[in-house]
């Protein structure tokens, strides 16, 4: 990423000066209160009238006519309680979804052709929304508060109720019965608009309360909430002055929503939730700009560009990027990389160019490096980052486009996820991920468990990454370094864990994987067999151990609604001093083309190799 221009933290791009409207520090004292006159000023940008300020969804007929003859999908009250009795999301978030996915293809339909029966269905749609009980998801309703009509507040769902709804009144405004116009805006208003306003003004009562948590936030919620609802408002809100009062206050709010990236632009979240958060930030960024012609702009903003960066070089290859927390394995997509080059321009020549040998993001402590054939990932940080896992010093292996091994990505959300019970999950504690257990623990939950960059080597042929894992575990041993090697001219990867004890300890070093696993001929090696349904990958892994008798262990997790990842670890006999575990991974036609691996070369220096310990 060293030929990509970064946005230091702190530093507002030229002609911003600090402090000014564009670079709002976080400072939640001043960001609470609005600015009377920064809203004149950008009610003096916006037109008198409002307007949608986006491209429509293409017409799709087959579709539309199909959904003529369907049943609007049913949200029933005993389907939004099914949450607050069994911790399933899925059953009422079909529906909920379903309904205003249908509801956009029939409203551009209605547009497109003119025809009654597709303005009558969504006139069906618009009313049988109106009418749920709550707009808020039953995941973010755990008390029930919002469904038993003692309250309203915005969550990721509302938020997107009102702008889909608002792009279905703008899409047809003048065609729909008045009646079911003025009952829609009335609910956009009573649910979503008046307690948004209500928690920017700063006034503090219960009503602010339930939303000021996301509303000056550091994750995704920040940036898809404010977009979401600032793009109806742009859209549907008639007094010029009103439409400023949403506009300035994201722009209190977003400074809060980029402080969550690092320095480096790194996504803790993951690159699924960099597409959903940082695209809506994007949405937000061009709909502002063309609303107010430029003038309030919200891309200026300090640390807002960095972020972009990441998404040009946070992918293993293609469209796959590492499976670190629960955002995934999904890389920035297409529409969101095409979004930042109109914002930014100067980043078109990277929207299509090969990736580069490595991408290297400091402050996350996330290597990705690649070759030909392979792409490899090892990651560093703490157990405190957003959308977290307990998963110091974990990795991803993607050989010809196809992932081999390394990080099990995560589990489908159920109330669990998100409780005290979190890492019960073998998928979001580190037991499931491809790092040691120490003693018998898992890795620590929290800022004070964190890894350690030691020692980086780059090269043209070969990449080392050295981290110290030892704060990883709530007793940690006397050092823990676990060695990385990209050789990607051999076309091979090396990892190699060194533990150093006060006492003899028990130690396992492990990897995981969803590839089907091939015994070899001695029992320091296997065969790692995958494939994407057109073409087979087989990779060779052999294992070199020291420092006592060890043996294998496998495990398969069940994951519920997900692909259940296998866990294989080298668990040793009896406690030790010290030891050391290599894995190396090889695709299985590279091996007659390199020489034998010796696991002592790291591609360290032999004095370094001997300051860590390596014999």
């Amino acid at each position: 990423m060293g030929d990509l221009p970064i946005v230091l933290a702190g530093v507002c791009l030229s002609g911003v000066a600090p402090g000014s409207a564009d670079c709002v520090e976080t400072d939640p004292a001043r960001a609470m209160s609005p600015s009377e006159s920064r809203i004149s000023q950008i009610a003096a940008y916006l037109p008198e009238e409002p307007a949608w300020t986006e491209d429509r969804p293409s017409f799709a007929r087959g579709k539309a006519e199909a959904l003529l003859l369907e049943p609007i999908p049913e949200c029933s009250d005993e389907g939004y309680l099914i949450f607050s009795r069994t911790g399933s999301r899925d059953e009422y978030q079909y529906a909920y979804f379903g309904r205003t996915a249908n509801l956009l293809v029939l409203a551009v339909a209605a547009q497109e052709t003119g025809e009654d029966s597709y303005l009558n269905a969504v006139v069906r749609y618009l009313e049988a929304i109106c009418a749920e009980r709550a707009w808020t998801m039953p995941a973010h309703d755990k008390d029930l508060r919002v469904f038993n009509g003692e309250t309203v507040k915005i969550d990721l769902g509302a938020a997107q109720r009102a702008y889909e709804l608002a792009f279905a009144l703008s899409l047809l405004k003048g065609r729909l019965p008045a009646g079911t116009d003025a009952k829609t805006l009335s609910e956009i208003e009573r649910r979503v608009f008046s307690p948004y306003r209500r928690t920017a003004s700063g006034i503090v009562d219960e009503l602010s309360k339930l939303n000021r948590w996301w509303f000056f936030g550091r994750s995704n919620w920040n940036a898809v909430c404010h977009s979401m609802v600032v793009r109806a408002a742009l859209a549907l809100v008639a007094d010029r002055r009103d439409r400023a009062v949403f506009v300035e206050a994201a722009e209190r709010a977003m400074p809060f929503f980029l402080s969550g990236f690092l320095d480096d632009g790194y996504c803790t979240e993951g690159g699924g939730y960099w597409n959903y958060g940082y695209g809506n930030f994007l949405h937000l960024v061009a709909s502002v700009r063309k609303a107010t012609g430029g003038r309030v702009d919200f891309s200026r903003m300090s640390r807002a560009r960095a972020p972009m960066e990441y998404g040009f070089g946070y992918r293993l290859v293609g469209n796959i990027c590492p499976n670190y927390a629960d955002g995934g394995a999904r890389a920035a997509s297409r529409e969101n990389l095409k979004l930042g080059v109109a914002i930014w321009p100067e980043y078109a020549p990277f929207l299509f160019r090969e990736l580069p040998p490595r991408s290297y993001f400091p402050n996350a402590q996330v290597y990705i490096g690649r070759s030909r054939r392979m792409a490899f990932s090892v990651k560093g940080g703490t157990n405190a980052e957003l959308h977290n896992h307990n998963d110091l010093g974990s990795w991803d292996l993607n050989v010809d486009g196809i992932s081999i091994a390394g990080d099990p990505e995560g589990e489908h959300y159920t109330a669990r996820t998100f409780s005290a019970r979190r890492y019960e999950s073998n998928v979001l504690n580190s037991h499931g991920h491809p790092v040691p257990v120490v003693n018998g623990q898992l890795q620590g939950t929290g800022a004070d468990y964190a890894a350690r960059i030691t020692g980086i080597e780059f090269t043209d042929g070969r990449d080392t990454v050295e981290l110290d894992l030892s704060k990883a575990y709530p007793v940690p041993p006397e050092s823990l370094l676990r060695t990385v090697v990209f050789d990607r001219a051999a076309e091979r990867v090396v990892v190699r864990d060194v533990v150093k004890y006060e006492s003899p300890s028990r130690f396992e070093s492990a990897m995981s994987t969803y590839s089907s696993i091939e015994e070899g001929a001695d029992p320091g090696s296997f065969a790692l067999v995958a494939s994407n349904g057109s073409q087979e990958t087989r990779v060779v892994v052999s294992v070199s151990v020291s420092g006592g008798d060890w043996t294998w262990t496998d495990v398969t997790y069940e994951n519920p609604n997900r692909r259940s990842p296998h866990r294989r670890a080298v668990r040793f006999s009896s406690p030790v001093l010290e030891a050391s575990v290599t894995w190396v991974f090889t695709p299985a036609d590279r091996l007659a083309h390199v020489k034998e691996f010796c696991p002592e070369k790291t591609g360290m220096s032999k004095s370094r190799e001997k300051e860590v310990g390596i014999k």
